[in-house]
């Protein structure tokens, strides 16, 4: 599977209902504002909150960059034919200032193989750093994204995504995890994600 790592500007959402609550209720919210349990993809600590989101959108990037009054919406993707290309999306939310009044948010990405093998391994990326504009608790997009192309001798099977968040200033660390089966000539599944 071809890799592709791309770095974004930390584009900044205006805060909805389906994603996260301020004061004491802190914690993902569905869609009628309700708290919601922490999942392998989504969760919090501490006052510190991460998802990743696997999107067969190819054009993800244009729908994030909306007007902050409006939210985006994604296709969620738990599948891809060979050929085809997922993205997965590391959202953050909260991440403490340190004394300079800058994030420092680092992550380990690791994407696994059918057979156990490393795709990517890489340690100590930089997720989020920087003057952080607005409400803390905006969604805001981590700097890198991983688009996995299924190719020809990929193997088909389930493919892992672990993502290791660490909010330097606050000393949080979260292991998020998320898959995709990649499959040979079916058709991809697709959920709505928002």
């Amino acid at each position: 599977m071809r890799e592709k790592t791309a770095i974004i500007g930390c584009a900044i959402l205006a805060l909805a209902c389906c994603s996260i609550a301020a004061a004491q209720d802190f914690g993902w919210r569905d869609s009628s504002g309700k708290l919601t349990p922490d999942t392998d993809a989504r969760k919090t600590a501490n006052g510190f909150a991460g998802w990743l989101l696997t999107t067969s959108d190819p054009d993800w990037e244009a729908k994030w960059n909306t007007p902050e009054h409006e939210t985006p919406s994604f296709s969620g993707a738990s599948s891809l034919r060979k050929g085809e290309t997922v993205y997965t999306l590391i959202f953050i939310v909260n991440p403490k200032p340190d004394a300079k009044g800058e994030a420092n948010v680092s992550c380990d990405l690791k994407v696994t193989r059918p057979d156990g093998t490393a795709s990517i391994d890489e340690k100590n990326v930089e997720c989020l750093k920087g003057a952080l504009p607005g409400s803390p608790y905006n969604m805001r997009l981590a700097a890198p994204v991983l688009g996995c192309v299924g190719e020809p001798a990929d193997p088909v099977g389930t493919w892992r995504v672990d993502v290791t968040l660490r909010d330097v200033p606050r000393g949080v660390t979260m292991d998020l995890h998320t898959s995709f089966e990649l499959i040979d000539g079916a058709e991809a599944k697709a959920s709505s994600a928002r």
